[in-house]
């Protein structure tokens, strides 16, 4: 009976389930297909073959290339690796540049200075590389990292999230990234789906949990946290960013944001405020 190794994870962009790969010294590797959350997921299974013996009629003897990230030491899922880094970055230079349907995993794999093999060590494909690329400008370019806002009185935390959300919307960077998603999502649905779930989702949950907490807290009566949420987002965009979508008009100055953001968070509360007695 052959001895079955530890399974040992690694990103793949295709493979079909059952292939092998038989190495010297009687040792094969069993591959199988899972896709969990997007990604595929390859379990690579050293089976070590007795001498004199031949593998299990299930095993295809046929050529199959390890993903670098199987040999590489450094853990996969670390977003601080410079080559993963890099390639996000690179992505998000060509996306906004030539576009998402313009833009080839060659093209971003040269602009990495990396193989396309390392591209799909880290990522499943071009749909997995543009969320990152959102998650990223999002905390670093845009300074909204994704955690959960200060359990602090919500006129205080409300007033500071809609700064930095007119901040994020009004950026050149992601009005661009936005105007993409809006062209060619009809292309690309994994396109709009991706920027709507790492962008306005993302900000509408982070908010709901916030106004949930202060419904325990006795601040606010919110029966609908999800709904309120976007009710707040949208006061706070007002009208200035369909403008801005259409090139119409300056981006809102200092001035212009607290006045928009302060009629907001007066509005909401004014909604949702818990009432003395």
């Amino acid at each position: 009976m052959p001895c079955l190794g530890r399974p040992v994870p690694a990103v793949l962009s295709t493979c079909d389930h059952g292939r092998t790969l038989c190495i010297p010294a009687g040792i094969a590797w069993q591959v199988s297909l899972n896709l969990r959350g997007g990604q595929a997921l390859i379990e690579c299974y050293a089976l070590r073959i007795p001498a004199g013996s031949s593998a299990p009629e299930n095993f295809k003897e046929t050529e199959f290339m390890l993903p670098e990230a199987a040999l590489n030491t450094e853990p996969l899922s670390s977003e601080s690796s410079p080559k993963r880094v890099a390639i996000v970055r690179a992505a998000g230079k060509l996306f906004l540049e030539s576009g998402y349907g313009e833009t080839s995993m060659d093209a971003i794999a040269a602009e990495a200075e990396v193989s396309k093999r390392t591209v799909y060590s880290y990522f499943s494909g071009k749909d997995a590389l543009f969320e990152a690329v959102m998650i990223d400008l999002c905390e670093s370019e845009a300074g909204m990292p994704h955690s959960d806002l200060p359990d602090h009185p919500a006129e205080e935390v409300l007033t500071n999230f809609g700064r930095g959300y007119v901040k994020v919307v009004s950026s050149d960077i992601v009005l661009t990234i936005f105007r993409i998603a809006a062209s060619e999502s009809a292309r690309f649905p994994e396109l709009g789906e991706t920027f709507y779930r790492c962008g306005p989702m993302r900000s509408n949950h982070r908010l709901a949990a916030y106004l949930k907490a202060r419904e325990r807290a006795g601040e606010l009566q919110v029966p609908e946290p999800e709904l309120a949420a976007a009710q707040f987002l949208a006061l706070v965009k007002s009208e200035f960013f369909l403008r801005l979508m259409l090139g119409v008009g300056p981006k809102p100055d200092e001035a212009d944001v607290e006045r928009l953001v302060g009629s907001a968070v007066r509005t909401f509360l004014s909604r949702y405020g818990r009432k003395a007695g």
